[in-house]
């Protein structure tokens, strides 16, 4: 069980800690042991988990695989686990080429541990793309990009072996700037807004990526509207950046364009090019 510092402030703190720990396993076997336990079936509560302190109030606990602090605010990944991913990130990267199966487990631990590495999501472009490739001959070839992206999430992870990652960089919190772009051939521009002020910029794209867009008179073109609509996003991420410090801050950005607002939730798509 995980408890915040705030409950053990009040008076009578741990007595109520303790009321609320049996009104819980109480209530467990009300719901749950109803019908009674058949002789096969385990009990609803492991006794065995109950005697290693599971069930024990904490403010730094381990829980699905991560070490939780609520006191500093923070989660991690208990070194053992955090050694077993730096591992299999220099493997995969030291190798030319790998089975499918291999790769599909090596990406479901790395999306696993992705939720508490900030800045890991963009990488999963070449990850995934790799393994699309590989889905007809069952080998992923390890490129250039592939091996970049390799190293790049070892770098985070080694990182963060030196120190947890806090809450509020993965868990979002009230807006810091609430805002919109949008964006044309011609250019992109927006507006945003805090408590107190209003801000609005544009920005025209250059002639060689206007001569780029995909339209009638160019269809075989590179760029596409939903690229330009996402270049405004996070252009607009760039100009808050510059008017305050974002770290650990939360922004909300809105735009008409489903495929934009899709990749900058995401983070990453399946296919290499200008978006990913």
């Amino acid at each position: 069980m995980f408890v915040d510092d705030f409950i053990l402030l009040g008076q009578g703190g741990p007595a109520r800690l303790t009321w609320m720990q049996d009104h819980l396993l109480h209530a467990v076997d009300d719901i749950l042991d109803k019908p009674l336990p058949a002789k096969l079936r385990n009990e609803a509560v492991s006794v065995k988990k109950l005697r290693n302190g599971d069930g024990g109030w904490a403010t730094r606990k381990l829980i699905l695989g991560w070490t939780l602090d609520s006191e500093q605010r923070t989660i991690e990944l208990p070194p053992h686990r955090s050694e077993a991913c730096a591992l299999l990130l220099r493997d995969l990267a030291s190798s030319r080429r790998v089975s499918t199966k291999r790769w599909a487990s090596a990406m479901g631990k790395l999306r696993f541990i992705s939720y508490a590495v900030p800045g890991s999501a963009a990488l999963f472009s070449a990850l995934q793309s790799a393994m699309n490739l590989g889905a007809v001959s069952n080998r992923i070839r390890i490129t250039k990009e592939v091996r970049h992206s390799l190293l790049a999430f070892l770098s985070l992870v080694d990182d963060l072996s030196n120190r947890p990652t806090y809450l509020a960089e993965i868990i979002p919190e009230d807006p810091l700037f609430l805002g919109a772009t949008d964006a044309a051939k011609s250019g992109m521009g927006g507006v945003f807004f805090d408590r107190t002020n209003s801000y609005l910029w544009r920005h025209s794209f250059p002639l060689e990526v206007q001569n780029r867009l995909v339209s009638t008179n160019c269809p075989h073109g590179s760029v596409t509207n939903s690229d330009l609509e996402h270049a405004g996003l996070l252009a607009q991420l760039a100009v808050m950046a510059s008017v305050t410090n974002l770290q650990y801050a939360t922004v909300e950005n809105l735009s008409d364009n489903i495929p934009a607002v899709s990749r900058v939730a995401k983070g990453a798509l399946s296919t290499l090019g200008p978006a990913s």
